[in-house]
């Protein structure tokens, strides 16, 4: 009796044609680029196998920084599963995109709006193939956003036409075709089942009949068929209520099984803390040890280190002490030297004639002496002689200025050039150059019969690097005077 029934046809809203096809459209999109149904779906597969991963890296006491992004990956998995478009199972080998096909054609469901769920999993699977081939695009927004895209859904389960502002993206190239396909699609579901009857309702074109079967008979059939599909939908809902029970037990025993878990790895986490805190009690403990000895060691260090800074400084003082001694004990000898020279040079000057009493000229000679100074490019100095010479003798004197660099190993004589001047009884004399790199200095001014009480060498100019420090010795100056 039900297998002569007719169907009646379900006609989708027009918000749902235009939903669909737009679905299409961003199918049509994607499949430009060779990804086929089954390459969606195989996708989607992984996605399942990643939450699944994420899952039991949460139930791991993951650290926290990953905690955000495996929840977001076990959501995605969630969603998968709810929205019926790819295997529970996971096998990639096995996907072939049918559910896929059947929600762009509008026959998942049939006639009908899908689930929100449904349509964000199936946007959000075309718009990420999508930025990875046209990444351009995808960023410039052609192809809608996610937000956009749930917008429109909502317009189109409210029953109203989804509102299309920008008709350039790219996505909308295909929806004209899209639209036609879903059309056709339409056309050939006012058949039932595809078996060639005509649907349930009286054709426009077809001629009134007069009814077969009297009233009776009619009524008959309706109360049969009503009681048939009354017990088919009994059957159904207890079908359907064992099916939740099951899933509620199985549900059940998975949350008991997860709590279990959980509270295996709390214990566990708190035994590992435990452990951990000793550990580091322990290593604080050492460390306070090593601490303890370490500054006991530099205290003996720093007392050893004053100790050796003292003895130093002693030895430092007597090295000093005797090169002063030393130094000393040079210059006296080489006066007492030069002593015996001029009485030996007087002897002999005597013994050959030259020391007779005569009107013939005699000479005198003066060694005139200064301490020896450090400068720098930038510094004057200033030499000055004694002892001061007597009136009554024609004096010539002998300028000699050594010049050494105070870092023997330095460069600092190469090109060095010094400027100097005399200055007698506070008279300036004409300023004289050395040449470049002379390290000996030699210069004779005659300076008459008088006597001369202030002799000055003025160093003015050194020319050298400007970090470069040279000493200046006047050793082996003298006065010679004649008559």
């Amino acid at each position: 009796m039900l297998s002569t029934m007719p169907r009646v046809k379900r006609v989708p809203k027009r918000s749902t044609v235009q939903f669909i096809a737009m679905l299409r459209a961003l199918d049509r999109a994607v499949a430009s680029y060779g990804v086929s149904h089954a390459q969606v779906e195989r996708r989607l597969c992984d996605w399942l196998t990643e939450g699944r991963r994420a899952e039991a890296a949460l139930r791991d006491w993951s650290q926290d920084a990953d905690r955000e992004r495996l929840r977001a990956l076990a959501n995605r998995k969630t969603a998968v599963e709810l929205s019926g478009l790819a295997r529970l199972d996971g096998r990639r080998d096995r996907a072939g995109g049918q559910r896929i096909g059947e929600l762009v054609a509008g026959r998942f469901p049939r006639g009908s709006m899908p689930s929100r769920r449904r349509a964000d999993v199936c946007v959000d699977v075309f718009l990420e193939i999508l930025e990875e081939n046209d990444p351009v695009g995808y960023a410039d927004g052609m192809y809608g956003t996610r937000e956009s895209w749930r917008e429109w859904w909502l317009q189109a389960d409210q029953g109203h036409v989804p509102e299309i502002e920008d008709r350039s993206l790219t996505v909308w190239g295909y929806l004209d075709v899209a639209l036609e396909q879903l059309t056709a699609a339409q056309e050939s579901l006012a058949t039932d089942n595809g078996s060639g009857r005509p649907a349930a309702g009286p054709r426009p074109d077809a001629p009134a009949t007069a009814p077969d079967h009297d009233d009776d008979d009619e009524a008959d059939a309706e109360f049969t068929a009503d009681a048939e599909i009354d017990r088919i939908r009994r059957e159904t809902m207890e079908r359907v209520a064992a099916a939740h029970a099951e899933r509620d037990a199985q549900v059940a025993a998975a949350r008991a099984e997860r709590d279990r878990a959980i509270d295996e790895g709390r214990a566990a986490t708190d035994r590992a803390a435990a452990r951990i805190r000793a550990v580091e009690a322990e290593a604080e403990e050492r460390v306070r040890a090593a601490e303890a000895g370490a500054a006991e060691r530099i205290s003996a260090a720093e007392a050893a280190a004053a100790e050796a800074h003292r003895l130093l400084a002693d030895a430092t003082a007597e090295r000093d002490e005797a090169l002063d001694e030393v130094r000393a004990t040079r210059r006296r000898r080489r006066k007492g030297a030069m002593l015996v020279v001029v009485v030996v040079v007087a002897a002999v000057g005597w013994s050959i004639g030259i020391g007779v009493l005569s009107r013939h000229a005699t000479t005198q000679t003066v060694l005139l002496a200064a301490p020896a100074q450090q400068v720098t490019a930038a510094e004057q100095v200033t030499f000055s002689f004694v002892p001061p010479l007597p009136a009554g003798r024609d004096w010539t004197l002998h300028v000699r200025l050594n010049v050494r660099p105070a870092d023997p190993m330095s460069a600092c004589t190469f090109g060095l050039r010094i400027t100097a001047h005399l200055q007698v009884d506070g008279r300036p004399w004409p300023a004289f150059t050395s040449a470049p790199g002379q390290t000996t200095i030699t210069r004779a001014v005659h300076l008459g019969e008088r006597g001369h009480r202030g002799l000055q060498l003025m160093v003015t100019r050194v020319d050298t690097d400007p970090v470069c420090r040279v000493r200046l010795d006047p050793l082996g100056s003298q006065a010679i005077a004649t008559g």
